[in-house]
């Protein structure tokens, strides 16, 4: 399969051991361009406007409702640019 962004997808590992318990899998598609969101949310700082992604923070701490793919996965539901 592809991303959004037309690219094979990559695995991603993260080592958090205070708020990511060991052996924690998620099969969302994300992409590289979510991380400077996520960092952003980590480091509790103010969205950036008009930045591409999206933080996956409550993915990454497998908050409820969280592993669904990003809109950009589903074209037909994302607001036109």
């Amino acid at each position: 399969g592809k991303n959004g962004s037309g690219t094979p997808p990559l695995p991603m590992i993260v080592r958090w051991p205070v708020e990511i318990p060991a052996g924690r899998v998620s099969h969302l598609n994300w992409s590289g361009v979510d991380f400077t969101p996520t960092a952003l949310a980590i480091a509790c700082a103010r969205p950036v406007k008009n930045l591409d992604g999206i933080s996956i923070l409550p993915v990454l701490r497998g908050e409820p409702g969280t592993n669904s793919p990003p809109l950009r996965d589903m074209p037909d539901l994302l607001p036109a640019r």
